[in-house]
């Protein structure tokens, strides 16, 4: 568990991941600041993400940015995966499985207030499969959503 209470933070890997049996809670709560949320190809999920197990990632205000490839922003194969941001312009990158995306258990990405931009591309923003419940909800703001598939060139947009 990580609690920050202020600044503008950068989290890199598995942040607020569960996806090893011998690990099945992680949960980060950072209280304010403009943070930076980054998981690159490497990192198996992140950013809220339950794979057997329970991901939390509680974001409490500021303009944050969440950038991931796989797995993350709210992500769960059986378990529970949630991505809660309160306030803030905030940026959601990501590729496949993410921004509320459940196979076999519960994944929400919940945002309230703000303009914020949502980029995926496979199976995800609200996303539920076999035995699984997505759900993406944004309660306010100028919102941008994209879903789009795209070739190996554009792969650099993340």
């Amino acid at each position: 568990m990580i609690i920050d209470l202020a600044g503008n933070d950068t989290y890199k890997g598995a942040v607020a991941a569960s996806y090893m049996l011998d690990h099945p809670v992680s949960t980060v709560i950072d209280w304010s600041g403009n943070d930076t949320y980054v998981a690159d190809k490497t990192t198996p999920c992140a950013q809220g993400a339950g794979i057997f197990g329970y991901g939390f990632l509680i974001d409490n205000g500021g303009n944050d940015t969440f950038t991931a490839v796989n797995s993350a922003q709210g992500m769960c194969y059986f378990g529970v995966g949630i991505l809660w941001d309160n306030g803030g312009d905030d940026t959601f990158k990501g590729h496949t499985a993410v921004q509320g995306s459940a196979s076999f258990g519960v994944a929400s990405l919940v945002k309230t207030g703000g303009n914020d931009s949502y980029y995926a591309y496979y199976v995800s923003q609200g996303f539920g499969y076999v035995g699984g419940y997505g759900c993406l909800i944004d309660t306010g703001g100028n919102d941008k959503y994209v879903a789009e598939p795209y070739d190996i060139v554009h792969q650099a947009k993340l």
